[in-house]
């Protein structure tokens, strides 16, 4: 049933764009000019903003990511101090994540 919520959740935000402008904007980015800022921003907020654990999971060196999140911090306007933000873009990241996931049927 949890499932079905989330679906249910994740279909919502999707007719309702509740996806910020400044996601999209980087979303158009990452596919015009190479960049991942979507991919390193969502991966540093579910590693807890653990700088470490990030490098590790995009392999990257620390320098780049220092660089990626100042830029998106410019680009999208996100302060990763102000724990509302990191809130609301970890709860987008599980939707869409949710909406995007292929059901289990061993379940």
């Amino acid at each position: 049933q949890g499932g079905l919520i989330a679906e249910h959740i994740a279909r919502f935000a999707e007719e309702h764009d509740i996806v910020p402008s400044a996601l999209h904007l980087l979303a158009r980015l990452d596919g015009e000019r190479g960049t991942a800022y979507v991919r390193t921003l969502f991966s540093f907020l579910a590693h807890h903003q653990n700088k470490t654990a990030t490098c590790l999971d995009l392999a990257i060196h620390r320098t780049t990511l220092d660089y990626r999140l100042g830029r998106i911090a410019d680009l999208a306007s996100i302060d990763f101090a102000d724990d509302t933000q990191v809130r609301y873009l970890t709860m987008l990241d599980a939707l869409m994540t949710a909406r995007h996931a292929q059901p289990d049927e061993s379940l």
